[in-house]
């Protein structure tokens, strides 16, 4: 009996947890239904308190030309992606290294030392790649399977402890030094070129910057690897991916 009683109470706090926090959307991005924790307020005020701390750690470059040529190619994309229930904050890292990376919430960082490197046809591809991860969602689930559900309200809500702010700060971290899962990588790249398209940028600048990048790793040598290009899948099937979504883009434009 107590054995019976204790089950019915495990799933009612179970169904009423999932009923408050939960709810199926389709996402345009990933064109599926799926199951989210947070909702778009939530994940706002988590990526705020998240962008904090990561700006103690990576410093913001004061150059007003790549802050402005930045903003200028990321509202565009911004413009036309699959997202639009949040606002997009576009950031230069000082920094050299050449990488890229966002935040939940709409945060998208760009290392001046990409910027340098990359055309504006190239730039706008790269800020497609991380707004398609923002519009797919990809960092905010893979918090909320790390995190779980009470952390992260704490986290929006700022009562989290040190500690908890600690572990969530170290998962993100995570995600920027290694990467998305393969799945979510090739999406990514898939978005980034239709919204290159939808921009009216040149698609093609995608694949230029992937071999300009391995052109760098090959030269910098054998211990030299660029973040941008250490996730999977291997740089030579992102660069087929991409090709592939360019010419079935243009083949449906067609017909």
């Amino acid at each position: 009996m107590r054995r019976k009683l204790f089950l019915s109470t495990c799933y009612l706090l179970l169904a009423t947890f999932f009923i408050s926090g939960c709810a199926t959307i389709y996402n345009p991005a990933t064109e599926k239904k799926e199951f989210i924790l947070i909702d778009t307020d939530s994940e706002v005020a988590l990526g705020k308190v998240i962008s904090k701390q990561i700006e103690l750690q990576y410093p913001l470059s004061k150059d007003t030309e790549k802050i402005k040529r930045l903003n200028l190619i990321g509202e565009k994309i911004a413009q036309v992606c699959d997202r639009h229930d949040l606002r997009y904050y576009f950031k230069v890292v000082k920094d050299e290294e050449l990488n890229a990376f966002s935040l939940p919430g709409g945060f998208v960082y760009v290392n001046s030392g990409l910027m340098n490197k990359a055309t504006d046809d190239e730039l706008a591809c790269v800020v497609g790649h991380e707004i398609g991860h923002i519009a797919a969602r990809h960092a905010a689930k893979k918090l909320q399977v790390s995190l779980g559900y009470q952390l992260i309200m704490s986290l929006a809500f700022q009562n989290a402890s040190s500690l908890e702010l600690g572990r969530a700060v170290n998962t993100v971290f995570g995600l920027i030094s290694l990467g998305y899962s393969r799945e979510d990588e090739r999406l990514s790249d898939k978005l980034a070129v239709r919204y290159a398209v939808r921009a009216n940028f040149n698609p093609e600048a995608m694949v230029s910057f992937f071999e300009k990048l391995r052109e760098v790793e090959k030269k910098k040598g054998a211990n030299y690897h660029l973040v941008f290009l250490e996730s999977h899948p291997a740089i030579e099937e992102r660069i087929a991916n991409v090709r592939q979504e360019i010419l079935r883009i243009r083949c449906s434009a067609t017909n």
